[in-house]
């Protein structure tokens, strides 16, 4: 019986009273041209109360690679995303908000960027829906390989981005259970530890 290919990217979505944008967010994971084979997608029910833990178990009955977890809610974003760290077996992982959702392009492009690079965190375009403010300045051309300060990144401290896995792991990097801000100390210390950070600047990977 052949061995079983580890994912490339698993996609973690905390989600709490998320409907009906969950839906969307989900799918936009299933559909990614990187191939269902290649992505697993980890979905974290944080004791949801409005039927999103009953949607995303009707989305895993059609898509295999869509895993879903039930726990009690934590009052944070952090404590899920940690949940899904723990069960993560991708090379990269990346951090998909349930009200946000990702351009089907967009893991593929970030994934070959960060292979032909040799970097440890990606950054992918992000677009507005809706005239939320999005960062600018570091999206202005492609960085195949560049670093926090050079590239602007700083500038981006929300966790929507693709990170080599072995990279948290060596650092243990975990959200604090804070209800607000969780995602910037976990961001700054992959990029002040990172082998390089990459940007896709050329397509609309995320949608927030």
């Amino acid at each position: 019986m052949p061995a079983v290919s580890r994912p490339r990217v698993s996609v973690i979505i905390p989600a709490y009273n998320a409907l009906p944008e969950l839906t969307r967010a989900v799918t936009s994971a299933m559909d990614q041209t990187l191939g269902p084979d290649r992505v697993e997608i980890i979905a974290v029910d944080d004791g949801s109360t409005d039927g999103t833990g009953e949607e995303l178990e009707r989305l895993a009955r059609t898509c295999a690679a869509l895993r879903v977890v039930h726990q009690e809610n934590s009052g944070c974003a952090g404590v899920p995303r940690n949940t899904g760290l723990d069960l993560a077996q991708g090379d990269f992982v990346f951090f998909l908000d349930s009200d946000d959702y990702l351009g089907p392009d967009a893991l593929r492009r970030m994934v070959a960027m960060a292979d032909a690079g040799g970097t440890d965190v990606v950054l992918g375009r992000i677009a507005s829906v809706g005239g939320r403010a999005v960062p600018r300045a570091v999206f202005q051309y492609n960085q195949p390989r560049t670093d926090v300060f050079s590239s602007h990144a700083y500038l981006t401290l929300g966790p929507w981005k693709l990170f080599r896995r072995s990279l948290i792991e060596r650092l243990r990097l975990r959200f604090p259970p804070y209800r607000n801000c969780e995602d910037k100390p976990f961001t700054a210390a992959a990029y002040l530890n990172a082998s390089g950070i990459s940007v896709v600047a050329d397509y609309d990977c995320y949608y927030v």
